[in-house]
């Protein structure tokens, strides 16, 4: 009986330890390539409402650490933050807790109740502005930055902070609506 493939011309065998070896070297770059690739420009944002804190933050500490660090977001703004220092403790005790330095904090506004504050990571951001909006019962805050590496205008962005009022009576309903026009003339006069 002849044998389907010619011998000596025509098709040619091929090497079974060739075609293993140049599977596993491209399976083993695709690996590579697909765990070191991240999104181009992606940058992940985070806002938390981190209840009064650090009101008993001891005991809601080590939970923090954990929800932060599965997030490991490259902005984060959190609202209902009772003071500067507490800021501070945030920064250090919870996003710095396993790596100091990893975050930064935007400078503290002081608002008429429980306050906003931002946090970010200065590999991957530029910080290059805040401020706020008098929104009534809490103030909104705003922070201005730029992916590290890039100089353009185009390239910066802003992102606001705000805790609108709660409750559900007409007149909670009415504040929010004025907090959220405020808000939104602002942005159809930002440049």
């Amino acid at each position: 009986m002849r044998s389907p493939v010619p011998r000596g011309g025509g098709l040619h065998r091929r090497n079974p330890l060739f075609t293993r070896q140049t599977s596993l070297k491209l399976l083993l770059l695709l690996a590579v390539l697909a765990l070191g690739a991240a999104p181009a420009g992606a940058i992940k944002v985070c806002s938390y409402n981190i209840l009064n804190f650090p009101n008993d933050y001891v005991a809601r500490e080590a939970s923090f650490q954990i929800v932060m660090d599965e997030i490991d977001a490259d902005l984060i703004v959190v609202q209902e933050i009772t003071s500067w220092q507490a800021a501070d403790v945030f920064c250090d005790n919870i996003l710095n807790h396993d790596e100091p330095g990893k975050y930064r904090w935007m400078p503290f506004i002081n608002g008429p109740d429980t306050d906003n504050a931002c946090f970010w990571k200065p590999d991957v951001l530029d910080s290059l502005d805040y401020g706020y909006l008098d929104t009534g019962v809490r103030y909104t805050t705003w922070y201005k930055f730029r992916p590290v590496g890039y100089d353009s205008a185009e390239t910066e962005f802003v992102i606001f902070s705000t805790h609108l009022k709660a409750g559900s009576t007409s007149s909670d309903l009415a504040q929010r609506l004025d907090q959220t026009t405020i808000i939104r003339n602002y942005c159809n006069d930002y440049p």
